[in-house]
């Protein structure tokens, strides 16, 4: 048999620095994975945006070179028409944004604007609450 140490075990000081040691670690993880999936949200509704501007051309190619009303809105992009027997979107509804809120689509003039509000539904803010519009898409900025 072994003779009993007095040092073998953890200390309750040690114990403590493990466990700091893990929470700093699994806030750093949690930090990472919030800033990717806000990222990827952002990503998304460009995606999204950028894919609505390009049925909205192949509607006003179709269309006698007019864009939907705002009346209309991008529910247009959904209707089967002669040239598009299945709308001009692969589904049949128009997708709401990653924050599942609707996207906003008006004509200023003759020129669509689609635009997300972020993840605070509401216009304006930064960072993740910061609006996406259809035209500063491709304009570098700073999310």
């Amino acid at each position: 048999m072994r003779p009993h140490r007095k040092d073998s075990g953890l200390t309750l000081i040690e114990l403590l620095v493990v466990i700091t040691i893990l929470g700093f670690l699994a806030t750093i993880v949690t930090v990472n994975y919030v800033n990717h999936l806000r990222k990827g949200k952002v990503k998304t509704a460009e995606t999204q945006i950028s894919m609505f501007m390009e049925a909205l051309e192949m509607y006003y190619l179709d269309n006698n070179q007019r864009y939907p009303s705002a009346n209309q809105g991008l529910e247009a992009l959904t209707e089967p028409t002669d040239d598009a027997p299945r709308g001009y979107l692969k589904q049949d509804f128009v997708p709401l944004d990653p924050w599942d809120n609707p996207y906003e689509y008006v004509l200023e003039g003759d020129i669509p604007v689609i635009t997300s509000w972020g993840a605070d539904g509401s216009p304006g803010g930064d960072g993740a609450n910061a609006d996406i519009i259809s035209s500063d898409i491709g304009r570098p900025k700073d999310r």
